[in-house]
């Protein structure tokens, strides 16, 4: 993992560890191949994303967008599959798939350091990760018009 790029994993040992999800609810975890995302889309009816955020905000900030905020970040180069950018990767889904607004929610916490070689977040991060945890655990109990 590199530096505070593990947000997304995290946040799911977290949920999986509390087993308080139900089983009508997957929980995927891409790491860097995000172009499968872009199914993914098509095959749901919605979909949270959770992912770091480096935008120059507070590190350990919680941002959470739908997909119509998320089209003002722009989209990265394509380097590689792997290089897709979130921005790019739903706006090739919303192609196939037709309007995904209504689908997609984008939970992100804000990241120092994704280049640093290390394992774990930092406790900023941390903090900020285990709070979208339970902002997933919301949401889900909201789509299902339950409580977890």
């Amino acid at each position: 993992m590199l530096g505070d790029d593990g947000v997304g994993p995290f946040v799911l040992e977290k949920l999986r560890k509390r087993k308080r999800i139900p089983p009508e609810v997957e929980l995927i975890e891409l790491g860097v191949r995000g172009i499968d995302l872009v199914d993914l889309i098509g095959k749901f009816d919605k979909v949270l994303i959770v992912d770091a955020f480096k935008s120059g905000g507070k590190v350990g900030g919680i941002r959470v967008l739908d997909y119509g905020e998320l089209q003002y970040f722009p989209a990265s180069p394509m380097l590689t599959l792997h290089d897709l950018g979130l921005p790019t990767v739903l706006k090739l889904s919303e192609a196939l798939y037709g309007n995904i607004s209504s689908k997609v929610k984008i939970l992100g916490v804000e990241v120092a350091e994704v280049s640093e070689m290390r394992m774990g977040l930092n406790s900023n991060v941390r903090r900020g990760a285990s709070e979208v945890a339970r902002l997933v655990e919301k949401e889900i109990a909201s789509l299902l018009g339950s409580r977890l």
